[in-house]
Parts: structure tokens; C-alpha cells; sequence
């Protein structure tokens, strides 16, 4: 939906997250704006607008607005990081992130999306630190589930089905069940993982008449 300049092409979601073994192939999963609103999608009804501004999504700059509110300069700020790593920019978007820090330094959503960014360019113990940043400041499903997708990819996946275990429970998400059940196939329990899968199949929008 985007022009692109020599990068992976258009992106219509947020960077996901790998959770693989250590020496096995890598898969996408989790961390997208329809599971736990890390980041937003570029969405498909925007398209005919970016293509016909011509707008290089990567390349495209942000001006701060005239004012010197703090409010004003923290929404700038923090909504900008958000959609620089939707654009897989990560580096941009870790910077706008801490100008906004600067601003208003205990916002939770300010280092989960700083962990995004992290993950985004593949740095993820600073990601997790991030995220456990962000449980200080309280715990959140979004916050427990970016931990243990964090520990899951880094081949602690006994820590991770704990966390992802608490927020999947917190949450009530039938995709945060869905991949904490995956996390137990990694982990040879597929026992848990038929639990964690048939609590993922009940709470689905599409089981019963919600599949109408």
C-alpha cells in the first residue's frame, strides 16, 4: 500500500514475533494489532490514497506540531514511535519513543511499544527488559503476553508458558490460548497443549454461532 525504496515491500501488519527452536526454522506469530494492539496495520482502505500521494512509507517524515504543550508533544511523539514500527523502523521509532519518555516517563504502553521496536530489529533481550518495564508499572495481559513471547524466543519456553499461561487467564484472548498451547508442543507436553487449544476453541468468535 506503500512505495518502498529498496526494503521488503509494503507492510500491512506490525512485526511480528519468531518463536522457534534454537536450531529450527523460524515462524511469524503473535504480536500483531489483532491480538494484543502492539502496533498498527497499514490499512488496506488507505492504500489507494498512499499511492496516489506517492507517499514512501519509507521515507516519510513526521513534523512535530508548533505548540510546546507536553500533552501535545507526548502524543506526537508516542503515536509516531507506534507507526514507525508498523513502517519497520525501528530505530526511528526507539527515538521518538524516548523523546516522549522524556515527557511522560511511567506510561506503560510507551515501553511495550519500545519492545515492539526492539523485537522489530531483532534485539530481543532488550525487548524483554522492556516489557518487564512495563509489568512494573502494572500487570497487564498485553504486558505478560509480550514476556512470554520474549522468553519463548530466546528457548525459555518453560518460563514462557508461565507467563503466557497467567495472561492468557487475565485476558480471556483465544489466540493468547492458541499460542500458549504451541509453546507446550515445543516443550513435548502435549497434554497441557490440548488443554491450552480446547480452552483457545471455546472462547474463539468462530466456534458455534459465531462461525454463522
Amino acid at each position: 500500500s506503500c512505495r518502498t525504496r529498496g526494503r521488503r515491500g509494503a507492510h500491512h501488519a506490525s512485526p511480528g514475533v519468531d518463536v522457534h527452536d534454537r536450531h529450527g526454522p523460524r515462524r511469524r506469530a503473535g504480536l500483531n494489532p489483532s491480538d494484543s494492539q502492539f502496533a498498527p496495520s497499514l490499512r488496506p482502505e488507505n492504500a489507494t490514497w498512499l499511492n496516489r500521494l506517492q507517499i514512501d512509507c519509507g521515507t516519510v517524515r513526521f513534523s512535530p506540531p508548533a505548540s510546546r504543550n507536553p500533552g501535545e508533544l507526548y502524543n506526537f511523539y508516542a503515536n509516531s514511535g507506534w507507526v514507525l514500527v508498523a513502517l519497520d523502523r525501528s530505530q526511528e521509532a526507539l527515538q521518538a519513543l524516548e523523546r516522549a519518555q522524556r515527557i511522560f516517563p511511567d506510561d506503560q504502553f510507551l515501553y511495550l511499544i519500545k519492545g515492539a521496536a526492539w523485537q522489530a530489529a531483532g534485539r530481543i533481550q532488550e525487548a524483554e527488559q522492556e516489557f518487564r518495564a512495563a509489568l512494573r508499572r502494572g500487570e497487564t495481559a498485553n504486558a505478560l503476553y509480550a514476556l512470554g513471547v520474549a522468553q519463548a524466543n530466546q528457548g525459555r519456553y518453560a518460563e514462557a508458558a508461565a507467563t503466557m499461561e497467567r495472561a492468557a487467564r487475565a485476558s480471556g484472548s483465544y489466540k493468547m490460548f492458541q499460542l500458549l498451547g504451541e509453546v507446550y508442543l515445543k516443550m513435548k507436553q502435549p497434554q497441557d497443549a490440548l488443554r491450552a487449544f480446547d480452552a483457545a476453541e471455546q472462547r474463539s468468535p468462530y466456534r458455534g454461532a459465531g462461525a454463522a
